[in-house]
């Protein structure tokens, strides 16, 4: 869906955009909040999020991504528009814009979606 006024090449195009963090928890959940300009939440109705000063929604506390609700994931990664995490078993999901491909499937999803035919296998890392 593109946002208010157009589809933009890439996030905060021509104007000052809002941060957006994401926080894994240890038992495996996964929160975000901030922009959500771009889809890059995961959450599924950004209809009920507040909008920012030019109408993008936004997260103003750090929310639980559900979909995640039945899965464990032991890394995130964000880019400016668009977000990918790994479960624990090595399936790699993405969400956000892809108007370059990034996300590894074909259109912009607001929810974390399975890259499926990923050509490797993701290797979940943990350091100590």
């Amino acid at each position: 869906t593109a946002p208010p006024g157009g589809a933009r090449d890439s996030p905060g195009e021509g104007r000052e955009e809002m941060p957006r963090w994401q926080a894994l928890l240890q038992g495996g959940d996964v929160h975000s909040w901030g922009s959500g300009e771009m889809g890059q939440l995961g959450f599924p109705l950004l209809e009920d999020l507040p909008k920012d000063q030019d109408g993008y929604p936004y997260e103003p506390t750090a929310g639980l991504i559900k979909a995640f609700s039945r899965m464990k994931i032991c890394q995130i990664a964000g880019g400016d528009g668009h977000t990918a995490a790994v479960t624990v078993h090595g399936k790699l999901y993405s969400w956000g814009a892809s108007a370059c491909g990034q996300l590894g499937h074909s259109d912009t999803e607001h929810m974390p979606k399975d890259v499926e035919g990923y050509p490797y296998q993701p290797v979940p890392l943990l350091v100590g």
